[in-house]
């Protein structure tokens, strides 16, 4: 495969759907989480074609990522019980601003771990091996620009 191929996804929307509130219900019981992102990237892989008729499989193993998804969901679950602690008609808090920044930088260290597992774990069938090269600031940057969003937009 050239360094550069068309992908096309060929699974249903509907599927999609339902293999991905699967994976977060497994994520909301935090110790399956990793399980469930091992399913779900399989399904989701397999469903990738090629131009060039270069097939995609997911050969990742859910112990290999199990920890960063632990934590990944014990930070997640955090951030849902700061956000409690936040009333609308009340100021946000010191400690909820606090806690966020403090676990920004924390959950994208682990966030990468977790793409370099899922890009690893992808096997094409013409042997090319693929990798995450994503650096760390612009993944803090996109984070910190969604928890902006949540708290200013949404």
């Amino acid at each position: 495969m050239s360094q550069e191929a068309r992908g096309e996804f060929s699974g249903s929307g509907l599927k999609l759907v339902g293999h991905y509130l699967l994976f977060l219900f497994m994520t909301f019981l935090i110790v399956p989480a990793a399980w469930g992102a091992t399913r779900f990237s399989r399904w989701l892989v397999a469903g990738v074609s090629f131009a060039d008729g270069t097939r995609a499989s997911f050969e990742g193993r859910s112990g290999q990522v199990w920890g960063y998804l632990f934590l990944s969901s014990c930070i997640s679950f955090g951030f849902f019980f700061i956000s409690d602690l936040y009333r609308p008609e009340e100021p946000p808090t010191f400690l909820m601003f606090g806690a966020v920044i403090l676990l920004m930088p924390i959950h994208a260290l682990i966030l990468r771990q977790i793409m370099r597992w899922f890009f690893a774990g992808i096997r094409l069938s013409d042997g090319t091996q693929l990798r995450f090269l994503g650096g760390y600031g612009r993944l803090l940057g996109w984070q910190a620009l969604l928890v902006l969003s949540v708290y200013t937009i949404i």
